[in-house]
């Protein structure tokens, strides 16, 4: 399934909740990695693809920082679900 195919699914679904791929990310932030890796609406959204998405979602939520412990896990958490996660997240921030 390419980008625009993925994004044409969101449209016609439009009211339902969507999180895509192996790592659930929400719609509106899979535009950010699709831009800034420069990926065209007919990249498949392959395993690579979806991985390199990720890695960067997460880096953006600050991953580096959560590490060196600058960042509380709760922190960190909220900034995956802010910008980026679904459903694995809401478990993951009870057990935080």
């Amino acid at each position: 399934m390419t980008l625009a195919e993925i994004y044409a699914r969101i449209d016609r679904t439009s009211g339902q909740p969507h999180a895509i791929g192996n790592f659930q990310i929400m719609p509106s932030p899979l535009l950010n990695p699709q831009k800034r890796h420069g990926l065209s609406d007919g990249t498949c959204f392959t395993r690579e693809t979806q991985n390199r998405a990720a890695a960067l979602l997460i880096s953006d939520a600050g991953c580096q920082k959560f590490a060196s412990g600058r960042v509380s896990r709760s922190a960190f958490i909220d900034n995956l679900t802010t910008c980026a996660f679904a459903a694995q997240l809401k478990v993951a921030r009870k057990v935080a």
